[in-house]
């Protein structure tokens, strides 16, 4: 199993000025993003404005949200490769304040979107406190995400969910006794997935109303191929031969004059022909595309059906 893995972040107040505004002009792109990134975008504003303007590309989540005090909404995309500087077309339906955190992550499994836990937990204290959220893919390494957004332009960080690297924790709005405005913190852990995945809770210096949620993100699964299976094209599967099972959204090891006997097996619903795989070798040359044709740098070893199996 493989992590997915945080490359940048960057995280700031949604617009930098200390005045609510509709406009969201201050988020920037983190780093050094190519091709095949995930880019995960979290936001959160006092009041409960909507969030408009999100790219048709992107995938918007939320909003979650305690009463009409904060909120929060999340979006990710895989990136095209390039993105860079600011990301601009965002905005409030109505004047708020608000911050972001903004991921660049890779080796992430693209076959599984990112999981989230369906209901928000809510509060009114210092220890914003994520919910506990359960896998529902097999068992896999993992990347956690919690966040929260707080009421208060005066309630600055203390500390992130014990173990966890926090990203950012800040505040949006004057910073004066009775006034308006939104606190917002945000991190992420690696880990090798025992389920259920419990942050534990941020603490901030003041206690008000809060909302929070929690995101994982599975990893790639890494294969070895440690026997040499021999069989000619369109053969059977010969009695005595180990048939290897694979998950749909393996990425294997392979090396070159390996053959390779995939088995249908834990696969998602629908059956031969709705499945993919994609193989690698040494040198990164494209094996396998389809599991009913398995081929190696570009010369097929064997064509076999394949049929969902239980286990």
């Amino acid at each position: 199993m493989s992590q997915p893995i945080v490359q940048s972040f960057t995280g700031d107040r949604t617009n930098a000025s200390t005045t609510s505004s509709t406009v969201i002009n201050n988020i920037t792109y983190p780093t050094g993003i190519v091709a095949g990134d995930l880019l995960f975008l979290v936001v959160s504003a006092d009041a409960a404005p909507t969030l408009n303007g999100v790219p048709g590309t992107w995938t918007a989540l939320g909003p979650w949200t305690n009463g009409t005090t904060t909120r929060l909404y999340a979006q990710y995309v895989v990136a095209s490769g390039g993105e860079t500087g600011t990301f601009t077309g965002l905005s409030w339906s109505v004047a708020a304040f608000g911050n972001y955190g903004f991921y660049r992550i890779s080796n992430f499994n693209p076959l599984w979107p990112p999981e989230y836990e369906l209901v928000p937990t809510t509060g009114t204290s210092t220890t914003p406190n994520p919910p506990s959220v359960t896998a529902t893919w097999p068992l896999s390494a993992i990347l956690g995400i919690a966040f929260y957004s707080q009421d208060d332009s005066r309630s600055t960080a203390v500390s992130g969910p014990s173990g966890w690297v926090v990203d950012y924790q800040g505040v949006s709005g004057p910073g004066s006794a009775g006034a308006t405005g939104n606190a917002f913190g945000i991190a992420h852990l690696g880990e090798n997935a025992t389920g259920t995945t419990s942050p534990g809770v941020f603490t901030t210096s003041r206690s008000d109303t809060w909302v929070c949620m929690t995101f994982i993100i599975r990893g790639l699964e890494l294969y070895t191929i440690t026997e040499t299976l021999l069989m000619s094209d369109a053969s059977p599967v010969p009695n005595g031969v180990k048939v290897i099972a694979l998950e749909a959204d393996a990425v294997i090891n392979a090396n070159p004059g390996d053959t390779l006997i995939v088995r249908a097996a834990d696969l998602v619903a629908g059956g031969a022909g709705l499945i993919s795989l994609t193989v690698y070798s040494a040198t990164d040359k494209l094996l396998i595309i389809d599991p009913e044709s398995v081929s190696m740098a570009g010369e097929t070893l064997a064509t076999l059906p394949i049929t969902p199996t239980p286990v």
